[in-house]
């Protein structure tokens, strides 16, 4: 739904949107094995480095808000980094 302002390759700009759109597409694979992308992310991302997730914001229907929906002490957003 989100239009374009440069051609591709030429400019970027952060925004929430392709995350949001990344959450979408990882909650529709998932869905078929019965995972929920928070789960996913845990195994396969966060257990790995060792983060630990203080909260997950969610919508109205369960779904994290992956753009912002982690909350995280400054301590762990560290672990990213390395």
């Amino acid at each position: 739904m989100s239009k374009a302002t440069a051609e591709p390759g030429m400019r970027f700009s952060y925004g929430p949107i392709p995350f949001q759109c990344f959450g979408e597409l990882m909650r529709s694979k998932l869905e078929p094995q019965n995972e929920f992308v928070e789960a996913y992310l845990q195994r396969r991302v966060l257990d790995p480095i060792g983060m630990k997730v203080g909260n997950w914001r969610k919508d109205a229907d369960g779904n994290i808000n992956l753009p912002a929906g982690v909350f995280l002490t400054p301590r762990e957003q560290g672990k990213s980094l390395f």
